[in-house]
């Protein structure tokens, strides 16, 4: 086996195709750490069948595609080759080169090619069996890899030795093998419910043949009773006999293809459940790697948002406490210029009053000291008089003394007279004093109750713009749930919008046909559509009516058996795989019979399936025949109710989708939450349109708000400075009067 080389083409790093040959001896692929190296092994590993992401370093399978970088956009899929050289027939392949490429696109759909020929993923893999080359084989050594085989327990090391040995292709076949009994054991229950189903059938068939053995006696009877009669009309009978078994003819053919109808449609629907049960695993997985990235972008943008909010406060508080700190500081540099001023003033008056109250007591003390020395005086006057005769030769000392007492005592009137008019201008300069002191208290209580106004309209200003802050908080938060919101529903929409284009959760053969009648206007002449979306179902009854039709939903109407077989065709010769046709012209329509239409008047039942949806009066025999004898009813209790009365003689379910079959076989359980279901889709996309709208009205209604309350905002802020500016005016004024 010769490995000639390997192309790749939008895979991890290497977003231009490159080509990288193997020529003979030893090929080394070296570099700087980061330059790729280990993107070439991870590319042999992936075109070889690796389904895990995490073995080739990343977290979802479509991170192996180039995700662009600031100068190049991101590719939509990754394609990589190995080329082999097989002239010594060492693959068992009829070719001297084989190719064996892998393709991954950005939707999510693979596809493996050997010659360029689509293949299968087991196609390859029992094409290396014998080879030794493998996904999980001894032949890629990367990094850790010795040390995982030494160190691996017995049983995974077997493994290695029977993939070296060629046994893992036995045990791998006997793998299949298993698989295949298992699903005969399905396909064999499946047989036994048909063969039930028949065995119900052959009741009333078997009724019909004995009513059709007597009419043919009871014709035979007549015919003996009326020979004579009807002679001459011998030609006309032929006629009409001959008519009769052309009649009798065509329902025999009638019978013949319905039953072939039958064969064909069973192992329809056996192809059908294989390819859906691999095809529901790949959408699960994808659905939630879109689901996971979707969650993790918008909270990374809720984050980034709640940051550059953080930062738009702090810049802004910021700003308020520096505006703060610039009028705090020339507040304290102008109180401190009035304070010096209005302590020199304080401390000359405090002077001037206390040198007047030091003048005022020294003269006061003064003419006490006189009146006092006076009183004495003439009370000595008026006892020397009495004495006078006792005392003559003291007389001469009292007249000498008198003289002295009496210029001093006129000396002391003239001082008191000077003293009074001292004391009249003080009382008169203490009464002006008094009302300017008044005047100044006036002042003082005007500015005082000027200063608290300005407080308190500078105290309500503050409540309100702290108000006018936690609101624009709040209005800023409910918009970013509301923007957060659309974009998780704009992201589903796009999603579902994603699928519907794409026909995602559709049978392989439908896809191809609805993606070929886009492109051929001919194919699409030819049917109708997809029966899912030919029909309206209330949001309601989706799981029943969903679990009613089960694969029916994807079966295609067509307008005749004609434009059916011209599909068919169409499909076979592209090798699409098998659908299922309902042509308008040949389904017949079924319904309940007379006698159990009361049972729809049961308390829990809603009615006919087919009563319950909406759709063109074109395919009413076609609902008709899906859902004509289907029951729609609110749980078990009245399923089982309505199935005893009418004798298991038809499908009953629930709005859980729990399933009462014919003849009494029972479904139910939980159903596994799909991303979207063919009949919802268009409902749901709807849905999210008019949500979206709303969201996007009372996103914008919120932009108004905030900008309204942004706007009150910045003028009261304005206001607040001249507010601060009066209150210091105000401040400065009182304390300067004060």
């Amino acid at each position: 086996m010769n490995f000639k080389q390997i192309e790749l083409a939008g895979f991890k790093s290497f977003a231009d195709r490159t080509e990288i040959k193997f020529d003979s001896g030893i090929t080394a692929i070296v570099g700087p750490n980061g330059c790729g190296k280990s993107n070439v092994s991870d590319a042999i590993r992936w075109v070889l069948g690796e389904q895990s992401s995490k073995l080739l370093r990343g977290s979802s399978m479509q991170d192996v595609i180039f995700n662009g970088t600031e100068k190049r956009k991101s590719l939509s899929y990754c394609e990589v080759t190995l080329i082999f050289n097989n002239t010594d027939r060492y693959f068992n392949y009829d070719n001297d080169e084989i190719a064996i490429t892998r393709k991954l696109y950005r939707s999510g759909e693979s596809v493996y090619l050997i010659n360029r020929t689509p293949v299968r993923l087991k196609d390859i893999v029992n094409l290396l069996y014998d080879s030794g080359i493998g996904r999980d084989g001894y032949s890629i050594i990367g990094q850790g890899k010795v040390e995982e085989i030494i160190s691996s327990k017995p049983e995974n090391r077997r493994n290695i030795f029977e993939d070296a040995a060629g046994i893992a292709k036995f045990k791998s076949r006997k793998v299949d093998a298993e698989r295949k009994l298992e699903r005969t054991r399905d396909n064999l229950q499946r047989a036994n419910d048909i063969l039930s189903e028949l065995e119900r059938q052959m009741g009333p068939l078997k009724k019909q043949a004995e009513n059709a053995k007597l009419w043919l006696e009871l014709r035979n009877r007549l015919k003996d009773l009326e020979v004579n009669a009807y002679v001459y009309r011998y030609d006309n009978a032929n006629t009409i006999k001959q008519q009769i078994n052309t009649r009798l003819n065509a329902i025999s053919e009638d019978l013949q293809t319905r039953q072939n109808e039958l064969t064909s449609t069973s192992n329809e629907y056996e192809d059908c459940m294989n390819k859906v049960s691999s095809i529901d695993s790949e959408i699960a997985n994808s659905h939630e790697s879109i689901l996971h990235l979707t969650v993790e972008l918008e909270k990374q943008s809720g984050e980034a948002n709640v940051i550059r909010e953080r930062i738009s406060n702090m810049n802004e508080t910021k700003s308020k406490i520096n505006i703060d700190l610039l009028n705090s500081k020339n507040t304290i540099e102008k109180d401190n210029a009035e304070l010096g001023f209005k302590k020199e003033k304080y401390d000359e008056v405090v002077s001037s009053l206390q040198k007047l109250n030091l003048s005022y007591d020294e003269v006061s003390n003064d003419y006490l000291k006189i009146i006092d020395e006076l009183s004495l005086h003439e009370d000595a006057t008026q006892d020397s008089q009495q004495k006078m005769f006792d005392a003559l030769d003291k007389l001469t000392d009292i007249k000498a003394n008198f003289s002295k007492y009496q210029a001093e005592r006129e000396m002391l009137k003239t001082n008191l007279a000077d003293v009074n008019s001292k004391l009249e201008e003080i009382n008169k300069s203490i009464s002006e004093k008094q009302k300017v002191k008044d005047e100044i208290q006036a002042n003082v209580n005007r500015l005082k109750e000027q200063k608290n106004t300005s407080q308190n309209n500078l105290t309500n200003a503050k409540i309100r713009q702290d108000s006018l802050v936690g609101e624009i908080k709040d209005n800023q938060e409910e918009r970013y749930k509301i923007n957060s919101k659309i974009q998780v529903y704009e992201n589903r929409k796009s999603m579902l919008e994603e699928m519907q284009k794409e026909y995602d959760g559709y049978a392989y053969a439908v896809k191809k046909l609805l993606k070929e009648s886009e492109r051929n206007q001919h194919i699409k002449t030819k049917m109708l559509g997809v029966l899912a979306s030919l029909i309206k179902v209330p949001e309601k009854y989706e799981t029943a009516i969903e679990i009613a039709l089960g694969n029916a939903v994807q079966n295609i109407v067509t307008f005749d058996e004609q434009n059916a077989k011209e599909l068919i065709n169409f499909l076979k010769t592209n090798e699409f795989g098998r659908a299922t046709f309902l042509p308008i012209n040949k389904i017949k329509p079924r319904t309940i019979a007379q006698e159990d239409e009361k049972a729809l008047s049961n308390s829990g039942c809603f009615g006919l399936a087919c009563d319950l949806i909406s759709y063109n009066s074109d395919i009413k025999n076609i609902i008709s025949n899906l859902l004509g004898t289907t029951i729609i009813v609110d749980n078990l209790d009245t399923a089982i109710s309505i199935s005893n009365k009418t004798k298991l003689s038809y499908k009953i379910v629930t709005l859980d989708g729990d399933v009462i079959n014919p003849q009494g076989s029972m479904t139910g359980g939980s159903k596994k939450k799909e991303v979207a279901n063919l009949i919802s889709r268009d409902r749901e996309i709807a849905t999210l349109t008019n949500e979206i709208a709303k969201l996007k009205q009372e996103f914008t209604n919120k932009n108004h708000l905030i900008a309204d309350l942004q706007k009150e905002y910045d003028s009261l802020k304005f206001n607040m400075n001249k507010l601060f500016d009066e209150k210091n005016t105000s401040e400065i004024a009182f304390a300067k009067e004060n």
